[in-house]
């Protein structure tokens, strides 16, 4: 049984020696290619701004939900604002005796200004009486400015969008007390997005501003910003401005995409199931006047299921099966099929 494996594998051999290992071939035509750079990152929001309390008091109502699309100025929470009525009206008394005290020592300065003309007082009587009314003025100043807050405090008891956008991330609750500067949610605005990518140093230089990309295969998106400073992994924030004004894509959501950085016209186009990859280089096999020859080839870019290579020209026969069991200079036989149909492929 061994003797005659021996012989069917002798017989083999003897038959690729004399008419060449059977292989078929790739007729390299002239076209175009994209070189695409590609990559992953988070959408964000165009505009984004906190909901927060700038004063503090018990919520009286809430009158928005997550999600909900809000306008510029519109009431989203209403703060309890008894107390601050009450503090308002003070201030509203408070405002009237002062401007009453600083109208009775201004008539006061005003008829001793009169009486110094005369020489019935001396300039010391009327510099007492002047600096009684900047007195009594600086006291109504103060208490107009008491008014004002207290009128702004009562303004802020309702707490107002300050975009156009959608509410989200609620953070509040009827009843519950909040203090200044409590985050109570957001409000987004999703009509444009950014996408916010990673690009290492060694891509960052293909990249400019204005620069045209694709996200999910089929949104267009522009580059808005190129950082300035890497970060400790030595990529660079790059933002991709797009419209989204049918909400496809939401906030922090995770997305793909590519850049297009070169376009390559009438070169030559290879397939990848040509390309044999060992020892950190490509190569291929050319096959020509019944003999296969390989030849060390270097990637430019790459586009689905096929390539533009330095060291390949338009018109060379490439191996595409059967390379990887090839040896330099080898004798080959084109198969039937794969003649025929690289025949076919040049009559085109």
């Amino acid at each position: 049984m061994k003797k005659l494996l021996m012989v069917c594998l002798t017989i083999v051999s003897l038959s690729s020696l004399i008419y060449g290992v059977s292989i078929e071939t790739h007729t390299v035509m002239t076209g175009e290619i994209q070189e695409k750079l590609t990559f992953s990152g988070s959408v964000k929001p165009f505009l984004e701004t906190f909901v927060t309390s700038d004063i503090r008091g018990f919520v009286k109502k809430i009158l928005v939900d997550n999600g909900m699309k809000v306008k510029k100025n519109d009431v989203m929470v209403i703060i309890d604002s008894a107390r601050f009525k009450n503090t308002l009206r003070q201030c509203l008394s408070m405002l009237k005796i002062k401007k009453q005290a600083a109208k009775e020592c201004r008539s006061d300065m005003e008829r001793s200004k009169i009486l110094i003309k005369k020489k019935v007082i001396n300039q010391k009587k009327y510099e007492s009486s002047e600096t009684l009314y900047v007195q009594a003025k600086s006291s109504q100043d103060r208490a107009q400015a008491s008014c004002q807050l207290a009128k702004l405090d009562l303004s802020r008891c309702s707490i107002r969008s300050m975009i156009d956008g959608y509410f989200v991330n609620r953070n509040v609750f009827e009843g519950q007390a909040v203090s200044s500067a409590s985050v109570l949610g957001k409000v987004i605005d999703l009509n444009k997005v950014y996408v916010e990518v990673k690009i290492p140093e060694n891509k960052i230089q293909l990249l400019k501003i204005g620069q045209t990309c694709k996200i999910e295969e089929s949104y267009l998106a522009k580059v808005s910003h190129i950082d300035l400073y890497a970060d400790n992994t030595r990529s660079f924030l790059v933002k991709l401005l797009m419209d989204n004004k049918d909400l496809r894509f939401k906030a922090n959501m995770f997305v793909k995409g590519n850049i297009i950085v070169n376009h390559y016209k009438d070169i030559p186009l290879i397939p990848m199931s040509s390309l044999i990859y060992e020892k950190g280089e490509y190569s291929v096999f050319v096959a020509k006047d019944g003999k296969a020859t390989r030849k060390n080839v270097e990637i430019i870019a790459r586009e689905g299921d096929k390539c533009y290579a330095k060291g390949i020209k338009t018109g060379d026969e490439l191996v595409v099966t059967g390379q990887f069991s090839l040896k330099d200079g080898i004798d080959v036989e084109i198969a039937e099929e794969s003649r025929a149909e690289n025949a076919e492929k040049k009559g085109k």
